[in-house]
């Protein structure tokens, strides 16, 4: 289980490192095509655990139907038809509900099936646009701030959000060793592993992470930028990873999937992002709008 594990690892890490790092064609084909296998994937794996209570989904047309839309945001992306390409593409998706209803007379099987097809492309298609969006505005910003030659907003993104993932989990580990009696349980009935330390532990990485974009790099503005956006990071991060347990603990399986050798689920590993792409979205909406300095872009 190790060695797939690694590889599985290092191949990632050498995709991510290559999309934000690159900035050239390769890196955004790159890109691309991780943001259209994370579309498809985490939407089958979703379905897949749903079917395990018995929620029956649409699940090759759901996602397929999302990896298309996915695309849509790469291909129309700063188009004079970008909002209404993707108007038309989330139009598409009642217009066939409605169409498909004609066909469902009394069948209660169908009609739950059409209904739990809905809420899966809800729950993570809109998680998955802010994504992609936060890459590509990044991308932006390299062509017009010489300052930044790689994708800064995306690898803060990352970063800021991972770290507290590895912060709470190696601090919560060491607690646990080393305190009498172990560390201290948050919500075992949801997730056994996560502790009041560890979270202590990822909230202090994750603003140490936000302060040092701050003094060795200017991204993020001021000190209590850094502090602020770091608070909401973790808490966002922590926030989508207890959901994601909640969810396996309601459909009954361990991992989301299957979907990486060694791994897991996708799902598993984007639990924490989903939920802090739009936290961050808002941070940029604000910045743009309301005069709000968190990043130097």
């Amino acid at each position: 289980m190790f060695i797939p594990r690694l590889c599985s690892t290092v191949v990632l890490l050498a995709l991510f490192g290559a999309s934000i790092f690159l900035n050239n064609l390769i890196g955004r084909s790159i890109f691309v095509l991780l943001a259209l296998f994370l579309s498809f994937f985490v939407t089958k794996e979703l379905c897949a655990m749903l079917r395990n209570i018995g929620m029956e989904t649409f699940l090759y047309p759901l996602c397929i139907f999302n990896t298309a839309l996915a695309g849509c945001i790469f291909l129309f992306y700063n188009s004079k038809y970008q909002l209404l390409a993707f108007c038309l593409m989330l139009a598409i998706l009642p217009i066939l509900a409605l169409l498909f209803l004609l066909g469902v007379k009394n069948s209660e099987m169908k009609l739950k099936k059409l209904f739990h097809t809905f809420a899966a492309f809800f729950l993570f298609i809109i998680p998955i646009f802010f994504i992609i969006n936060i890459y590509i505005y990044g991308r932006q910003l390299i062509v017009s701030e010489e300052k930044y030659s790689f994708n800064i907003l995306f690898l803060f993104f990352i970063l800021a959000t991972k770290t507290g993932d590895i912060g709470a989990y190696v601090t919560g580990t060491l607690s646990n060793k080393l305190l009498p009696g172990g560390n201290h349980k948050m919500i075992p009935s949801i997730s056994p592993g996560k502790s009041y330390e560890g979270a202590a532990g990822g909230l202090f990485f994750t603003i140490l992470l936000c302060l040092f974009f701050h003094w060795k790099t200017g991204f993020v503005v001021s000190v209590t930028s850094a502090v602020v956006t770091g608070i909401l990071f973790f808490f966002g991060g922590m926030a989508g990873d207890l959901a994601e347990s909640a969810l396996k603990r309601a459909c009954k399986v361990k991992d989301s999937g299957h979907t990486i050798p060694g791994i897991g689920g996708i799902y598993d590993l984007v639990d924490s992002p989903m939920m802090t792409a739009p936290i961050f979205y808002i941070l940029l909406i604000l910045e743009q709008n309301f005069n709000l300095e968190f990043f130097r872009i």
